[in-house]
């Protein structure tokens, strides 16, 4: 946050400030997702503004699953 604070390429930003709806494969239902970052910035090369959405993990979050080990109706799950 400080260091958006001190960018002067950032003209505004904002931390967890709106939701984006969707529907959950696991119930059916409406839920809300709320973005950590979302950020107005000026382009140094071509001076145009853009809005930048940022979700941050941790990067043990961002790697594949492993496979599973679990056997199923008689068949080894990989």
């Amino acid at each position: 946050m400080m260091y958006l604070d001190a960018n002067p390429s950032v003209i505004e930003w904002a931390s967890e400030e709106f939701s984006i709806p969707y529907v959950s494969p696991v119930d059916g239902k409406i839920h809300r997702y709320f973005p950590d970052f979302w950020m107005k910035v000026r382009d140094a090369t071509t001076s145009q503004i853009k809005t930048i959405v940022v979700e941050i993990k941790p990067k043990v979050q961002t790697q594949p699953p492993q496979p599973s080990k679990i056997k199923q109706k008689g068949i080894l799950m990989k």
